[in-house]
């Protein structure tokens, strides 16, 4: 995927600039009325500066692009909200959704996709072979969660692990944040402390004393 580039906002911050300029220097100065030469240049920059924005805004590529079958199951999520919701409709039944609870849990606990930072809704659910909007419903449903909750939860597990673990001694907090999934040392540790009631570093320091 290319690079966003929003270099071009400042570009057409300075055309606005510009034309602003020659537009309070026109209604100032009334130089329109007294030389043609004025008009005719500020009328050129107008019209240039109009296709100019209009060229670069209609350039510009989505900040997030998605293919067709992403933005389809986005608008289904959206329609169902991002909450979890005792209404919701049900899509399978109860020994269905245990089912396939069970089978998610298995790829969890055995294939880890959790560790993967870019983990996203889209890419768990092309590993099970179900439409996102299903993966939401199990996890809604039959875990009681929604997703950033669900998979943040192996994450901290996976921490606490990692961090009574002696072979991992050589790496810091920070360290064990990124190799369970997190790239944010604000989200693992307020994460962590919603989780445990500890901090991680609180959690190491009561480990250590038990030793």
């Amino acid at each position: 995927m290319d690079a966003i580039n929003l270099k071009w906002l400042q570009k057409v911050v300075i055309c606005v600039l510009i034309i602003t300029g020659l537009w309070l220097i026109d209604i100032f100065f009334k130089l329109a009325k007294t030389s043609v030469l004025f008009d005719n240049f500020a009328g050129l920059v107008y019209l240039v500066g109009v296709f100019f924005i209009a060229y670069f805004s209609l350039k510009q590529k989505e900040i997030i692009p998605l293919n067709k079958e992403e933005k389809k199951e986005i608008d289904i999520l959206i329609n169902e909200t991002s909450g979890l919701k005792s209404n919701q409709k049900k899509l399978i039944s109860d020994d269905e959704l245990k089912g396939m609870k069970s089978i998610l849990i298995q790829v969890m606990d055995h294939k880890k996709p959790f560790l993967d930072p870019k983990l996203s809704l889209f890419k768990l659910a092309s590993q099970l072979n179900i439409s996102t909007h299903l993966l939401s419903y199990i996890i809604n449903k039959g875990c009681n969660e929604n997703f950033y909750q669900f998979i943040n939860t192996y994450r901290i597990e996976e921490a606490k692990k990692m961090i009574q673990d002696s072979n991992m001694e050589h790496l810091s907090l920070m360290g064990i944040a990124f190799e369970v999934g997190f790239n944010s040392k604000t989200v693992f540790n307020t994460t962590f402390k919603k989780m445990t009631n500890q901090t991680p570093s609180e959690f190491k320091k009561a480990i250590l004393a038990m030793m």
